[in-house]
């Protein structure tokens, strides 16, 4: 969860360390999610890494969610409690 862009490292290198030592230390696979908060924070995050280099070839891909582009309502009309604030009474 990022509230803002990252400002020290970009995401996809944060990600790649989550992704390696999870790969390494568990030998389990990794599927990352990135969920942007602010409005303006994600725009410029494909969810891609990738490079290659004299036949080698590395991607680093993760799912990249940006609250501002949710519908609110739809999101509402699912009625699923896990999504959905507690009432206060």
């Amino acid at each position: 969860m990022q509230l803002r862009d990252s400002t020290r490292k970009p995401m996809w290198a944060r990600n790649a360390v989550y992704h390696g030592y999870l790969v390494g230390e568990h030998q389990i696979p990794v599927y990352s999610n990135v969920i942007y908060f602010h409005p303006n924070a994600g725009r410029n995050d494909t969810g891609v890494y990738e490079y290659s280099w004299h036949g080698y070839a590395y991607t680093l891909r993760y799912k990249v969610i940006r609250l501002i582009e949710i519908e609110g309502q739809a999101v509402l009309e699912t009625q699923a409690p896990g999504l959905l604030p507690p009432l206060r009474l």
